[in-house]
């Protein structure tokens, strides 16, 4: 099988070097969450994903979000029971993007119960160049 693609976009995703403008964006709830996160840390991508969670809302699922920091990724989203994990860039040495559902699948990623996330071809591209820089 092919891997998606043959080569990655630039690592640069573009987020303004302030963090305020590229957190303006948010809900409320996610900025929060982010922001405990960041921990003067410089966020190289950060995205939604296709990808819904369960975080303890009667009718609906929350949005799971990515953020690409220089030596981990971090998947949150807000809720009742907030959602958090983090995964090592080292641990993330298989990842690749699944053209056929879209999903860009984080291997071998011990740390992560949420493996799969939909992300358009182009995000998926960013966030791989991240990993394999």
């Amino acid at each position: 099988m092919r891997r998606f693609p043959e080569q990655l976009p630039s690592p640069v995703a573009g987020l303004p070097s302030d963090p305020g403008v590229a957190l303006a964006g948010l809900s409320k709830g996610v900025r929060q969450l982010l922001d405990g996160l960041m921990e003067g840390r410089p966020l190289l991508w950060l995205g939604s994903t296709g990808t819904r969670k369960d975080v303890g809302w009667w009718f609906r699922k929350a949005r799971v979000w990515m953020a690409v920091f220089e030596t981990e990724i971090v998947l949150l989203a807000h809720g009742e029971r907030p959602f958090v994990e983090r995964a090592a860039m080292e641990d993330l040495g298989e990842a690749q993007y699944n053209v056929v559902t879209g999903e860009l699948v984080l291997e071998p990623a011990p740390s992560l119960s949420l493996k799969k996330l939909v992300l358009s071809p182009v995000e998926a591209g960013q966030v791989l160049s991240q990993i394999r820089k």
